[in-house]
């Protein structure tokens, strides 16, 4: 698939193009250069409110896998860490906000009931140390 660019260095995007990458008028585009000759343009996603509505509102309530009225009632909390209290933990650059992390996770973490990471939290996670860093550490795959 080809497109031309304008004097004003715009270009029409292929329908095709269009169609696979979900792109509608208004949508954006993030170009991400792969090397001298390449680049990858990639779909800017929604906010998260944009998420609201998207899927039909289903005929039952949703089981939440198990984590639901009966487990609260029986003191069962599940606590889920997300990247800025993890990278405040283990970096502790920002007082406040790391004595926060520090309480929630040696109050509220236990061996019986520890806190959650998801696999994107943990992505993002070695994301933003590498970049704080600015070099590959135990937290690379790399």
């Amino acid at each position: 698939m080809t497109a031309t660019v304008t004097a004003k260095g715009q270009i029409t995007l292929p329908v095709e193009v269009r169609r696979r990458l979900g792109l509608k008028p208004g949508s954006k585009l993030e170009f991400v250069v792969i090397d001298d000759e390449r680049l990858e343009a990639i779909p800017v996603s929604e906010t998260v409110t944009s998420l609201k509505g998207m899927v039909p509102k289903p005929l039952r309530p949703l089981s939440l896998g198990g984590y639901g009225k009966g487990h609260r009632q029986r003191g069962f909390v599940m606590i889920g860490l997300d990247t800025n209290v993890l990278v405040r933990y283990i970096v502790r650059d920002d007082e406040k906000q790391s004595a926060a992390a520090t309480r929630l996770i040696e109050a509220k973490c236990t061996t019986d009931n520890p806190g959650r990471v998801s696999s994107i939290v943990l992505c993002e996670l070695a994301w933003v140390l590498t970049r704080a860093t600015d070099t590959a550490g135990p937290w690379s795959a790399a």
